[in-house]
């Protein structure tokens, strides 16, 4: 690559001669251009012009000048001064407004060189920065997805909130202000028949998400992300609060409006979905403002009015919406149920049935109907929903769900027969799941090795991961673990170890290079991991190994 260098005196035979000097000289390319003022340089300069090598004093428009009108339009590009003895202070000057270096004429054509190479060595770590810059915002855009999904899941489950934990909501590229609470929706698909593929389910939800952005974009601030393969959750702003830095809070009627048009914007997508692909999308929301503190309490109650029936292929909305523990009888059976799904999704038999016969026993001491055959109805979601997640065969699935609709059509309610018949169909689920650790289970492993080995070079969440194997994360973890006997990020940062080790001692890569490569978005966050695992930098560890034996 040969370096653009334009050469400016007022005197031809100086410009000239420095022309020829630079054009042969070879420890570096150099393409070299002339102009005898400061009037023609500024003609003849381009975008790829690299450096200048001007001449300090010159008639008409100085070098000071010329200096002045190059910063704006290039900055990038290096300006060298050539200096006479008594025009010291005035190059001290060229130097504070952003020069890159001066040379006295008297020292010889060496210096001048000396300072080009100096300006092509400051221009390559220029480039570099750049390149590392571009390529780090790009790894941050492609990992965004897995960014908020991991954020989003952790919110969900009581961990971190808004911006004390892995990431920050600016981090996410979230226009939600952290000093405000938030409107709550959560949708969930039904069953999968004709999209079984990983691969057609992304591509509705990525249809959903852009739906939602149309419909929501221009007039609220959102943030939202895939919690399970058929569950997507918004967190949800009014609009236009960004015009008022240190404002008032939102009024009343703000809330009540951004309310209004998440409701529409909900059922426009599920009647969307609906007529589009022919599957059934429920929603619920709650349309009242949420504290971050309770967001977590808010998303399960929610999910959970969909788990027990109560939004099928509907929109549910509205203040107050009722809670199963509106009752201290009713919070007892939350916690189970919730558990019970847990460890349901999970593969945790022992712990299922444990949580079962309990959630049995104490059902039957209640003399409430109405809470036997609310219980009833959500055991039956759970246990069908984890049926549909395993993908059974149609045919199977099919007969189960016949047994279903006879139980629920010949009991009102949660009797002996419709327990026992449950406990069938939780043994049935974990046996599919059992059958699938083995053989499969092996393939789940090479599947996992295979995606972390080819997205080395960028971050990605656990739940991306699980989704590429199309399994529960929860599940995914367990399941790994028991088959390797390591945690999926141990693998994951034991992998990336290994590369880093083999760039670090046969490549010439910078450090922030190997850093970049492996999805580090800072090279300070990987010399950090290298450390904790090694006792070492990476330079540390390049220069021990670069040691003769």
């Amino acid at each position: 690559m040969a370096w653009q260098v334009l050469i400016v005196d007022d005197l031809p035979i100086i410009a000239d001669s420095l022309a020829q000097l630079m054009e042969r000289y070879e420890p570096v390319q150099f393409e070299v251009h002339k102009a005898y003022s400061g009037e023609e340089a500024l003609q003849a300069l381009r975008a790829e012009t690299d450096i200048v090598i001007s001449d300090i004093k010159m008639p008409g428009m100085d070098g000071i000048q010329l200096l002045e009108a190059i910063r704006p339009q290039w900055p990038h590009c290096k300006v060298i001064f050539l200096s006479g003895y008594d025009e010291f202070q005035y190059a001290q000057k060229a130097l504070t407004l952003g020069a890159f270096d001066y040379v006295l004429k008297a020292d010889g054509n060496e210096k001048v060189f000396a300072a080009a190479e100096r300006a092509v060595t400051a221009l390559e770590k220029e480039r570099d920065e750049r390149k590392l810059f571009d390529r780090t915002k790009e790894q941050l855009r492609l990992s965004l997805p897995s960014m908020r999904r991991e954020f989003i899941w952790e919110l969900m489950n009581g961990g971190e909130e808004k911006g004390t934990g892995s990431w920050t909501l600016a981090d996410l590229g979230a226009s939600l202000d952290p000093s405000f609470p938030v409107l709550l929706l959560v949708g969930r698909i039904g069953q999968w028949p004709a999209l079984r593929s990983l691969a057609e389910s992304s591509r509705l939800l990525a249809d959903m998400q852009d739906m939602a952005g149309e419909m929501l974009g221009a007039r609220l601030h959102y943030l939202n992300a895939v919690y399970e393969r058929n569950e997507m959750v918004w967190l949800i702003q009014p609009g236009g609060f960004y015009t008022f830095p240190g404002g008032p809070a939102l009024t009343q009627e703000a809330w009540e409006q951004a309310g209004s048009d998440l409701a529409e914007a909900a059922e426009a997508i599920r009647l969307t979905v609906n007529q589009r692909f022919g599957l059934s999308v429920s929603f619920a929301l709650i349309n009242e403002p949420v504290a971050w503190s309770r967001v977590s309490k808010a998303f399960h109650q929610l999910r959970m009015l969909m788990i027990i029936g109560k939004g099928s292929d509907e929109v549910i909305s509205g203040r107050g919406i009722p809670d199963l523990a509106s009752k201290p009888e009713k919070a007892f059976y939350k916690a189970q149920l919730e558990r019970l799904q847990k460890s349901l999704e999970s593969g945790g038999r022992f712990e299922f049935f444990h949580e079962y016969d309990a959630l049995v026993d104490s059902v039957w001491r209640t003399a409430d109907q109405g809470l036997n055959l609310e219980l009833h109805h959500a055991v039956a979601s759970l246990l069908l929903s984890e049926i549909n997640r395993l993908g059974i065969p149609e045919d199977v699935y099919s007969g189960v769900y016949d047994r279903f609709q006879a139980a629920s059509d010949r009991l009102h309610v949660f009797q002996e027969r419709t327990s026992q018949f449950y406990r069938e169909i939780a043994a049935f689920i974990f046996e599919r799941k059992s059958q699938a650790q083995e053989e499969p289970g092996k393939h789940v492993v090479q599947l996992v090795h295979k995606y972390v080995e080819a997205n080395m070079n960028r971050y990605f969440s656990l739940s991306e991961i699980a989704d590429h194997v199309n399994l529960n994360r929860t599940y995914l973890s367990r399941l790994y673990k028991q088959l390797t006997g390591e945690g999926v990020y141990d693998y994951v940062n034991r992998a990336k170890l290994e590369q880093a080790k083999e760039k670090l001692l046969h490549t010439n890569m910078k450090v922030q290079d190997v850093a970049a490569s492996l999805g580090y978005l800072s090279a300070m966050s990987f010399i950090r991991f290298f450390k904790t695992q090694t006792g070492l930098s990476p330079q540390e560890y390049r220069e021990q190994g670069s040691r003769p034996m």
